[in-house]
């Protein structure tokens, strides 16, 4: 990649989706001013699919979409369009924001495995662990 890309939060970036998705099920209204979203689109639907291909940016899509039939029925059959990601651009943020709506600066999710001063150790959020565990809720006794 040439150039850095900032985050085009509320105009087309990973942190609008929950938004998004949950105006598309309710009766909310849908956010407006979102980059390649055409406006017919944003109605209610009855059931929405979130496809999330975890590390796979728009430079691997335009490498690949002509060659491997999903990604040319994907371009074909739905909406395909350039958003950025959220900042940092890891997984755990993106699934925290998919699953709360909250960017990584209002969730304090930024990484798989940070410290946390409440149990005076480091974590595993998406796992609610002991960092090097892979058991989930092992911090529910603490109550984390």
């Amino acid at each position: 990649m040439s150039q850095s890309i900032r985050p085009n939060y509320g105009n087309g970036c990973f942190a609008d989706l929950p938004k998004l998705i949950q105006s598309c099920l309710t009766d909310q209204p849908a956010p407006t001013g979102l980059n390649g979203v055409p406006d017919q689109l944003l109605r209610k639907y009855d059931t929405v699919i979130l496809l999330m291909i975890d590390a796979f940016g728009w430079e691997l899509f335009q490498r690949f979409a002509e060659r491997h039939p999903f990604l040319q029925r994907l371009t074909q059959e739905a909406t395909v369009t350039q958003w950025t990601s959220q900042f940092p651009s890891t997984t755990a943020a993106h699934v925290t924001c998919i699953h709360t709506g909250l960017t990584p600066g209002q969730s304090g999710v930024f990484e798989w495995e940070y410290y946390d001063p409440t149990v005076d150790a480091t974590i595993t959020p998406l796992l609610f662990s002991y960092g090097g565990q892979f058991v989930r809720d092992a911090l529910q006794p603490v109550g984390v």
